[in-house]
């Protein structure tokens, strides 16, 4: 996601469609807790414009609040008007961390175990590129591939290509460390008030053209910036332009499976991250690697079939020491400047197996966990 990354988890409860369900911190700051990644929010980041990989591939994606250091007045949304640029830490690029900059193929994996013990592991794919800004470094991250497995089904992402690219603020240590900032981002929704929506909380408006499976012709605008997103919220998105809400995802089960034999659902959902890199090293030749604490929340919008079974309990992440991110350095003479291209070469750039799931982990509480007292 990562990348601020677009991630469910598997689970077997079943219950209602509408109800949301949560992927918190795969712990980067594990003994820490929470506190330590909300420490990083005024680290901040940057939504960039159509210079990324893909001119257009920016629309969605909304990053704040950013609190008291936000400039008065200046949206924290990306849209029509341009990139929008969150406050950030001005940090000098050290000598030991100049390796880091160039273009990548990312693979990341992490775990989660649901309230039945049950642990999936995701894989995200995405192009990298980390360049020299503000005296420091950006980390820019466009999500290629999402795919969640466990003993019983398999979790995708059908269509990632409408994400937004997601740049975060590349910090360091005196220990030789590189880790990214933790500033919060949505995905499949906006992260503020729609303007049309000041001063109407709770109330109903004319609903945005691409809302089309909301048939009476209105949405209802959130209590706050931080309400948990609803179906018929007006800060929902189509994103994969398919005239569902938020972003899709298919959840089949395995042949053979205990429950997941009996899996066959589609799922729509938008994602609140926290999500980013912990504890890098840096490699001379650009195999560099980091830890992921994962912190984020998966609103369930609806699913089919309706009262299908469904994600109920995505668990909570193991903590960051079981999670990672690798790269690789994109061939200069066969570059790949694509998802279709990373996608068609993947056993070339990622040779190695994935990591052997653990039978079980240590977790952590979400920092934006509404069922946490």
């Amino acid at each position: 996601m990562i990348p601020s990354r677009v991630t469910l988890a598997l689970a077997l409860t079943l219950v209602a469609c509408a109800d949301p369900t949560y992927r918190g911190p795969r712990n980067a700051e594990d003994a820490a807790g929470p506190a330590a990644a909300v420490g990083a929010l005024d680290a901040g980041s940057v939504v960039r414009g159509a210079a990324g990989f893909d001119a257009g591939f920016d629309a969605g994606l909304s990053v704040g609040p950013v609190g008291p250091s936000e400039v008065a007045g200046k949206d924290t949304l990306l849209d029509a008007s341009g990139p929008v640029v969150l406050p950030m830490t001005t940090e000098a690029l050290p000598d030991w961390a100049l390796p880091l900059l160039g273009s990548y193929a990312t693979q990341a994996y992490s775990f989660s175990k649901d309230r039945l013990g049950i642990v999936s592991v995701f894989e995200e794919l995405s192009l990298v590129q980390i360049v020299r800004a503000e005296g420091g470094a950006q980390l820019h991250t466009r999500l290629c591939s999402m795919v969640a497995s466990s003993v019983e089904d398999e979790l995708k992402l059908v269509d990632p290509s409408g994400l937004p690219e997601v740049i975060r603020q590349v910090t360091f240590d005196d220990a030789g460390r590189w880790g990214t900032a933790g500033t919060p981002v949505g995905y499949g929704y906006e992260r503020r008030v729609p303007a049309d929506c000041v001063g109407k909380e709770n109330q109903s408006i004319a609903r945005r053209d691409y809302q089309a499976w909301l048939t009476n012709g209105t949405c209802r605008c959130p209590s706050s910036p931080d309400a948990a997103p609803r179906i018929d919220d007006c800060r929902v998105l189509d994103l994969d332009h398919d005239m569902k809400p938020g972003l899709t995802y298919t959840d089949k089960g395995k042949p053979g499976a205990f429950i997941g034999s009996f899996i066959d659902t589609t799922i729509y959902a938008v994602i609140g991250s926290r999500s980013h890199a912990v504890r890098g090293r840096v490699d001379a030749l650009g195999a560099h690697y980091a830890d992921l604490f994962v912190d984020e929340v998966a609103y369930q919008l609806s699913c089919e079939p309706s009262g299908c079974p469904q994600i109920g309990d995505v668990g909570r992440p193991c903590t960051s020491d079981f999670n990672s991110l690798h790269f690789v350095p994109l061939p200069v003479q066969s570059p790949i400047t694509s998802c279709a291209q990373l996608l068609m070469r993947r056993a070339e750039l990622f040779p190695n197996k994935a990591p052997a799931t653990p039978s079980t982990c240590s977790q952590q509480v979400l920092t934006d966990d509404p069922t946490r007292p």
